[in-house]
């Protein structure tokens, strides 16, 4: 997780995470995993309460949904069908 400490747009983090899970599709991402793809599109990287605070606000709208891995037992989102289409609206 690179440079955790510079503050971006909202709604620029909220959609990076959207893309960092819809290119995984089918599997889930851990908050390292997103934290990591969002830090290397975003200059200067990502504030870790910001890429949580984007999942949350993803998970509360149905873009993305939480699960445990029962194999490794890591928490992971994945997108959901709803995240899939409002990227497709634009």
């Amino acid at each position: 997780m690179t440079g955790m400490n510079k503050l971006h747009s909202k709604g620029t983090v909220r959609l990076y995470v959207r893309e960092t899970c819809a290119m995984a599709e089918g599997y889930g991402c851990t908050l390292e995993m997103i934290c990591d793809a969002v830090g290397e599109r975003l200059p200067g990287g990502a504030d870790l309460t910001q890429v949580r605070d984007a999942i949350e606000w993803n998970v509360g709208k149905n873009y993305l949904r939480h699960r445990v891995n029962e194999d490794t037992d890591e928490h992971e989102w994945l997108i959901t069908q709803d995240g899939l289409a409002k990227d497709r609206i634009r």
